[in-house]
């Protein structure tokens, strides 16, 4: 079976050795790897909204996802970075980003935050921008079964072997919802395998259990940060809500993504 990038939209005999030794990690002709193809299939299955987003913002661009989005986006794409190599066309940090509060429909933030010292505020800055409708696609590394594990002053030989990068001030672990949830973001975890076939994700070079964010906000003054105590209550009749429904994980997430990859695939079919 042909391996397929849908990062770049072209089939490849397989996908290559990533870092640290890692099986059909990158993609030969884009450089794509597992993460910017899972992002790249999950902008598809969400194309409606893209098509119809005024202001798309994506958190340090990177050029196989920024690709995908603009492809696909009617609007204006504004890509935000601290540095000027991955080519912004802002400059601006995601703890105090320099747009309106409520001004983005979309937000993409892929493995940004374990990057940054103050995650709370970039978090808050993130729910602050995106509109009541819109959505935001974040991603960290993670480990589960555990906490999250974090330390900025760390020197960087520590970094690396606790937190796999140098540049990281932290790996996530199971918290990582509460702590969307207590900067003002409701998220919703989604993975390969949770709308994929197995052959599926084979094909397109996935992790079949690597996660990804949808995240909303339900703020309804755009100006107020939930304090703790709504946090915690927002927190406590989401999961009641989500036991009740049996939706962990997220099965109308799941579902709707899969009606969406079957019509594009319908779409594609000559």
């Amino acid at each position: 079976m042909e391996s397929f990038c849908p990062a770049c939209d072209r089939g490849v005999d397989d996908f290559e050795v990533g870092l640290r030794g890692r099986p059909r990690a990158k993609c030969p002709n884009c450089d794509a790897l597992e993460r910017h193809r899972l992002v790249a299939l999950l902008l598809r299955a969400h194309q409606p909204v893209l098509a119809q987003a005024r202001t798309v913002l994506d958190v340090a661009p990177h050029g196989p996802n920024r690709r995908s989005i603009l492809s696909m986006t009617g609007g204006r794409y504004i890509g935000l970075d601290i540095d000027t190599r991955t080519g912004p066309s802002v400059l601006g940090s995601i703890t105090e980003l320099p747009f309106a509060t409520g001004s983005m429909d979309v937000i993409l933030c892929m493995h940004v935050l374990e990057h940054i010292g103050d995650d709370e505020t970039a978090i808050r800055e993130l729910a602050r921008v995106l509109t009541t409708t819109g959505i935001a696609f974040v991603q960290v590394p993670r480990r589960s079964g555990q906490l999250t594990d974090e330390d900025p002053d760390a020197p960087a030989a520590e970094r690396v072997s606790r937190f796999g990068q140098a540049d990281h001030v932290r790996v996530y672990g199971d918290d990582f919802e509460r702590r969307l949830y207590a900067a003002g973001l409701f998220p919703a975890a989604v993975y390969a395998e949770m709308f994929l076939s197995r052959e599926d994700v084979y094909r397109f070079g996935l992790q079949p259990r690597e996660h990804l964010w949808i995240c909303r906000t339900q703020r309804t003054e755009s100006d107020h940060f939930p304090t703790r105590t709504e946090t915690e209550r927002r927190l406590a009749q989401e999961m009641a809500r989500r036991r009740r429904l049996e939706l962990d994980p997220p099965v109308r997430i799941v579902r709707g993504l899969q009606r969406r990859l079957r019509r594009l695939r319908r779409s594609r079919t000559p």
